[in-house]
């Protein structure tokens, strides 16, 4: 039989301790504070994309862009929801996620539909990077939940990023 032996801790390593994993907790809330603000700005950047779509394939991109949108919006979602667990508040809003954003967007006159579709890809690869980052800090910290639903998150986005390939290079 095995005996356990508790050690006491000083006060000091107690703090030291309480300290390290405040940080930690406040860096993981960063990185899914950036994969959310990732995650809105491809929302956008697809939503407003249906002006740029006139192609032949016009219908097909709009139903393939839709419901990329749709599961975005999902993953938004459970985003916020992490974020509220974590944090402790309501305090993530899409404002919040407008300040954050990340992504290079121009104002520019006109895309061709592919070019378009190539930067959604390359958006979604960025997403993936973002992801990766927060769920390597969810490891270090030992948050299982939130580790699971961001692989979830990689895997959705990488399959965007795939069919997004798929519909430039099949034409």
């Amino acid at each position: 039989m095995h005996t356990v032996r508790a050690q006491r801790a000083s006060p000091g390593t107690l703090a030291q301790h309480a300290h390290s994993g405040s940080m930690v907790s406040l860096d993981l809330s960063a990185g899914l504070m950036k994969a959310r603000a990732d995650t809105f700005s491809l929302y956008l950047k697809i939503k407003r994309s249906h002006r740029y779509l006139s192609d032949p394939h016009f219908r097909q991109y709009r139903t393939l862009l839709q419901a990329h949108a749709e599961e975005l919006v999902a993953a938004s979602h459970a985003l916020d929801e992490q974020l509220r667990h974590l944090r402790g508040n309501g305090a993530c809003s899409v404002e919040l996620g407008m300040n954050v954003h990340s992504s290079n967007e121009e104002d520019v006159e006109y895309v061709t539909p592919e070019d378009l579709l190539v930067q959604l890809r390359v958006d979604n690869q960025i997403l993936v990077g973002s992801l990766r980052f927060a769920q390597a800090l969810c490891q270090r910290t030992g948050d299982i939940v939130t580790d699971s639903l961001i692989d979830v998150w990689i895997d959705e986005a990488r399959r965007r990023a795939a069919v997004l390939m798929d519909a430039t290079w099949g034409d």
